[in-house]
């Protein structure tokens, strides 16, 4: 007999552990607040560890509470997902789904105008997609695929690398500094900084092109590459692109490479199976029309990999 809680105390927790909050758990699932504290209490009881710290107000997950949530969830996801695959509503099977995580920049710049081509090869399809930075990200949104980036090579077993990216500096067509187009590598000694994440990138790049003496420190550090593109086409200064996420606001000519310079990218981009155990020959239709769709826009967009400017007349 498998020795699990009951699934009242592990839906109470899991939902407590999403929220930290046992009121807000409550609201979910339309019980009282000291019902879930009774649950969870009871579930720790059971474990003989504590998942919780608790607080006047507020509550954190200790380590032991973190690692068992992100395995209940998945349960959880699991139950309902295998729900969801049986039942009927009037008398027909829902269609089946495809979920699928991947970085944020690169669903907004790349995958989101492109993934409608695949709606005619699998129409029964549904695909949810989500934004996810690391496999806890991943697992949390039951995905089955993932688009990963990594610098340190594969997360898992079942990843087939994508791509590597070129990287380069992209600004506002109207962007001018004493009247002038930016498209010497010194103008970036006048010009705002916007980084992604971090400023390590920045910094990498700019001493590869060897101006390792720009102070990288400065200048705003955003979230998102959509959030940074909005900036600089707004010209509120510089930005660090790929050859991937740049290539349709240049193509639009709301962006330019102002500099004949390219830096292979330190991150290769894999897609991760996650989960072959469900919807398996969806998961294979799609990542081969994935593997397709990436490799055939390498080789029409090489010319960005070059050491050219884009527009290539930017500079004359």
């Amino acid at each position: 007999m498998r020795d699990v809680p009951p699934l009242s105390a592990l839906r109470a927790f899991e939902a407590a552990a999403r929220h930290l909050s046992f009121k807000a758990a409550a609201e979910e699932l339309f019980v009282t607040p000291s019902s879930v504290s009774h649950q969870i209490k009871t579930l720790e009881a059971l474990l003989g560890v504590k998942l919780f710290v608790r607080f006047n107000r507020e509550v954190a997950l200790t380590q032991d509470g973190i690692t068992y949530a992100e395995s209940v969830s998945a349960a959880l996801n699991d139950l309902a997902y295998a729900t969801s695959t049986i039942s009927r509503r009037d008398g027909a099977r829902q269609k089946p789904r495809l979920v699928i995580s991947a970085n944020a920049g690169f669903v907004d710049c790349w995958l989101s105008a492109r993934i409608t081509g695949y709606t005619p090869i699998d129409p029964e399809l549904e695909i949810e997609l989500h934004y996810g930075e690391d496999i806890a990200d991943y697992r949390h949104k039951n995905a089955d695929l993932a688009i990963h980036y990594s610098s340190i090579g594969a997360p898992i077993a079942d990843a087939q690398p994508l791509f590597r990216a070129f990287e380069f500096p992209v600004c506002s067509p109207d962007l001018r500094l004493a009247g002038n187009k930016i498209s010497k590598l010194e103008d970036f000694r006048d010009l705002t900084l916007l980084h992604e994440h971090d400023r390590v990138g920045w910094r990498r790049w700019l001493t590869a092109a060897g101006l390792a003496d720009i102070d990288t420190d400065t200048g705003p550090v955003f979230q998102n590459t959509q959030t940074i593109f909005n900036r600089v086409k707004a010209c509120d200064g510089v930005g660090l692109a790929d050859d991937f996420v740049a290539f349709d606001e240049l193509q639009a000519g709301n962006l330019v490479k102002p500099l004949p310079i390219t830096r292979r990218s330190d991150w290769t981009v894999y897609l991760l199976q996650l989960r072959r155990d469900r919807v398996s020959e969806h998961v294979d239709h799609f990542s081969s029309w994935l593997t397709k769709t990436v490799n055939d826009f390498r080789k029409n967009t090489k010319y960005l990999g070059d050491p050219s400017t884009f527009p290539p007349d930017w500079g004359s």
